[in-house]
């Protein structure tokens, strides 16, 4: 039977200050938006991806479908976001002569070796092999299978069903690029409690790291250190942001100050990358709220000489795209089969 209107998938994105998600259906050759939904998140209730109280997250979860704009997403199936926190990956390199029957076999004892986990206690998945001259990699992915059984619950508990789990770097690289690059970059997503770092070739992740560093932690730096109120310290950040001139340059070294451990670890991450591959990495795209900061793109570009930009995804939306949504819309584009790499389903155990 014709099905005259697509599938409607949702994604999902917990993080430790708030919930979002995004709606969207296929439609041809193009993908739709339907609805966006967020909602803030009490502290604590979730802290470094774990979900510390569900009974406070549980209601605010049923709200923020039945609020979403431009009206209540009706659908109960979501795919949820795995937090970079709590995800182990690498990339498996497979000879070129081994059986594909063999393959998954052998990405699963390559992958497990390079995972400090015990293997009764993570799921795992990995993506489509990538082919090369010398064979084809793979990525990698597990996570604690405490992550996933605590997600699985408060979906359930909360009338969903969690259809796919996606790795969040997954999510992130479905937005910002819509295939692998042929030349290396680097994804900086700047969130509002963490930033997230992603080096990305033909491969995949290369490498990733996660900080407790985000937007929201520049302004609680100009709450202290300016003695404003966390609302006027949040416009003083907004209104401003890296601009030199402003307060007389006191603004500026309180963010820089903050950030600081952002621009050291990027640098270090290039800087291995090129040593090991001989490869310079000449773009980084930032994404993530905090992304929006004022002067940031251009703080970031003179501070590692590389082209800076913002992320202007690929797909094409009747007006701008919050930044905000980039996780819930990625992981909603891989359910659709709109993603960058293809990832079998989260297992946890051995055929």
């Amino acid at each position: 039977m014709l099905q005259l209107v697509p599938e409607q998938a949702v994604g999902l994105d917990l993080s430790d200050t708030s919930i979002e998600i995004v709606a969207v259906r296929e439609f041809l050759n193009s993908v739709k938006v339907t609805g966006l939904g967020r909602i803030l998140l009490e502290p604590g209730a979730v802290s470094h991806g774990d979900i510390v109280r569900p009974d406070r997250v549980m209601p605010l979860l049923q709200n923020v479908f039945a609020s979403a704009r431009p009206k209540p997403i009706a659908e109960r199936g979501i795919t949820m976001i795995i937090p970079e926190t709590h995800l182990y990956s690498t990339i498996v390199s497979v000879p070129s002569d081994v059986a594909k029957k063999d393959v998954k076999q052998i990405v699963r004892t390559s992958g497990t070796e390079k995972i400090p986990l015990v293997r009764e206690e993570f799921w795992d998945a990995w993506s489509e092999p990538l082919f090369t001259d010398d064979g084809a990699v793979v990525n990698y992915f597990a996570v604690p299978a405490k992550i996933i059984t605590s997600y699985q619950k408060l979906a359930e508990v909360s009338g969903f069903k969690v259809r796919q789990f996606v790795p969040e770097q997954l999510a992130l690289l479905n937005v910002a690029i819509s295939d692998l690059p042929e030349e290396p970059l680097l994804i900086l997503d700047f969130g509002g409690e963490r930033t997230m770092l992603m080096l990305v070739d033909k491969s995949g992740v290369v490498l990733s790291a996660s900080l407790a560093v985000g937007g929201n932690h520049l302004t609680r730096a100009i709450q202290k250190q300016l003695g404003k109120t966390l609302k006027a310290a949040e416009e003083t950040n907004i209104e401003n942001g890296l601009d030199p001139e402003a307060l007389k340059g006191k603004l500026f070294l309180i963010l820089q100050r903050e950030i600081q451990p952002i621009m050291k670890k990027m640098t270090q991450m290039m800087a291995y990358y090129e040593r090991r591959f001989g490869v310079q990495i000449s773009k980084i795209i930032l994404t993530g709220g905090g992304a929006q900061l004022k002067s940031f793109s251009e703080y970031v570009q003179s501070n590692t000489g590389r082209t800076v930009e913002r992320v202007a995804s690929w797909l094409s939306f009747d007006q701008a795209f919050p930044m905000l949504y980039t996780g819930a819309l990625g992981a909603a584009l891989q359910h659709i089969g709109w993603g960058v790499m293809k990832i079998s389903p989260f297992e946890f155990s051995y055929d």
